[in-house]
């Protein structure tokens, strides 16, 4: 429900340790700095309610934390 979110994130990968105690995500925006700016705060905002919802549909003993990283491939590509 976050604005700055909206329709524009794209979850492009993700990968957890073999202990599931981390889970890095990478993700990309469609659009300018500003609102890659935007959608990074809206991701760092959100990540204990996204991490809630993460353990919940896993459903394993620890819920993995959560680091957010800006996927830098459809720049490069």
């Amino acid at each position: 429900k976050d604005p700055r979110l909206g329709s524009h994130v794209t979850i492009t990968d993700t990968r957890v340790t073999g202990d599931l105690r981390e889970a890095t995500v990478f993700y990309t925006v469609y659009g300018d700095d500003e609102d890659r700016a935007s959608a990074a705060a809206g991701l760092e905002s959100a990540k204990g309610i996204l991490r809630s919802e993460v353990g919940r549909a896993a459903g394993v003993k620890f819920t993995p934390t959560l680091t957010f990283v800006a996927d830098a491939l459809p720049e490069n590509a």
